[in-house]
């Protein structure tokens, strides 16, 4: 059975967040899947199609559920920075 970790992401959530985020997760994880309608994104693991990373978007900010184990911390530094290079406010809480 996966575990999985949700952090909510506060941040103003306009397209520039989101792009940042998205851009983060993209240098990780190479292809990424996007819903530009819905501004949510989803990452699932190569082998079994099992999710690895659900972005959706909050009146907050985003929410970020993940199944990463120890690599998520990683993913998380990687969001806070695409977010200082935009200049954006942000904070990343456990949901």
């Amino acid at each position: 059975m996966q575990m999985s970790f949700e952090y909510r992401i506060h941040t103003p959530p306009t397209a520039d967040a989101f792009d940042a985020i998205a851009n983060m997760l993209r240098q990780a994880h190479g292809d990424i899947d996007v819903d530009p309608r819905e501004r949510r994104l989803g990452i699932r693991d190569a082998a079994g199609g099992w999710p690895l990373i659900d972005l959706s978007i909050e009146a907050a900010g985003f929410l970020l559920v993940t199944t990463l184990g120890p690599t998520r911390n990683a993913r998380l530094d990687a969001i806070g920075r695409g977010l200082s290079e935009i200049r954006a406010p942000w904070r990343i809480d456990g949901a």
